[in-house]
C-alpha cells in the first residue's frame, strides 16, 4: 500500500493515467485488508449480521473491476440491477468475497468466451433480495452438484484451485441469515454441440424493510 502511494505521488503531474490505475490497486489493497480482518472475524463467529450493506452496488464495482478481463476472455457482462432494491443485513467486505469468488469461477468456466448475467431482485413476500450469477460455461456434472460447497471439492486441476472458495462463501451466506444454492447444465453425451450450457448461483439475503432502512439512514448521518 504505501508503495503504490509513492508511485501515485511520482506520477501525479506526468501521468493522470496512471494515477487512475493506482488509485484502484489503492482501493483493492484497502478491500483486501478488510476482507482478512473479515474472515477472521468471521472464523472467530463474530456478529456480521447487524451491518447493512447495498448489493448493487457491492456488485457494480465488482463488475467494473472484472470488466477488463472478461473482455479479454471474450466474455460479455449483462447485468440487470432492480431499482430501489432495499439494503440488506450483511458486512460489505464479506458480500464482495462472496460474489468474487462466484464470479472468478463464472470467468474460469468460459474459456472460449461467453456471457456473464448479473441479476438483482426483491421479493417483499419473503423479505428476501435474490442474486442470481449466471455464466454460460461448461457447467457441472449433475452427480457433483451436491459437493459445490464442500471444502476442498474443486473440478479444476491440480495446483489450481484450493475448493476452499465455495465453501468460504457458503458459510459467509449462511452466517448472514441467506441461503445459496447452484443449478447446472453440462453437455451430455450423445447431445448437439449447440446444447446451451451453463451454471448459475443463486443467493437470497435477508432484507431490509423501509422502516429499518430509514433508521439505518438516519443512525449513519448521525454518526
Amino acid at each position: 500500500l504505501l508503495y503504490t502511494q509513492m508511485l501515485k505521488e511520482d506520477f501525479k503531474n506526468t501521468s493522470p493515467t496512471s494515477v487512475e490505475k493506482l488509485t484502484s490497486i489503492e482501493g483493492e489493497i484497502k478491500r483486501g485488508s478488510k476482507i482478512v480482518r473479515n474472515l477472521l472475524d468471521f472464523s472467530r463467529q463474530s456478529q456480521t449480521d447487524s451491518l447493512t450493506t447495498d448489493v448493487n452496488e457491492v456488485l457494480g464495482k465488482l463488475l467494473d473491476i472484472t470488466q477488463q478481463l472478461c473482455a479479454d476472455k471474450g466474455i460479455k457482462i449483462k447485468r440487470t440491477f432492480e431499482k430501489n432494491l432495499p439494503l440488506v443485513k450483511g458486512n460489505a467486505s464479506i458480500l464482495h468475497q462472496v460474489f468474487m469468488n462466484i464470479v472468478a469461477n463464472a470467468v474460469d468456466a468460459m474459456e472460449r468466451g461467453g456471457t456473464l448475467t448479473v441479476v438483482t431482485r426483491y421479493i417483499p413476500v419473503l423479505h428476501r433480495a435474490v442474486i442470481e450469477i449466471q455464466d454460460t460455461g461448461i457447467g457441472i456434472p449433475e452427480e457433483l452438484l451436491d459437493d459445490v460447497f464442500d471444502p476442498f471439492f474443486t473440478t479444476k486441476l491440480s495446483g489450481e484451485g484450493t475448493g476452499l472458495g465455495l465453501a468460504i462463501s457458503h458459510s459467509m451466506v449462511r452466517k448472514m441469515g441467506g441461503n445459496i444454492r447452484v443449478t447446472s447444465t453440462c453437455l451430455k453425451e450423445g447431445h448437439n454441440d449447440s446444447q446451451p450450457t451453463g451454471t448459475t448461483f443463486t443467493i437470497e439475503l435477508p432484507a431490509l424493510d423501509h422502516d429499518q432502512q430509514d433508521t439505518e439512514e438516519e443512525r449513519t448521518v448521525s454518526t
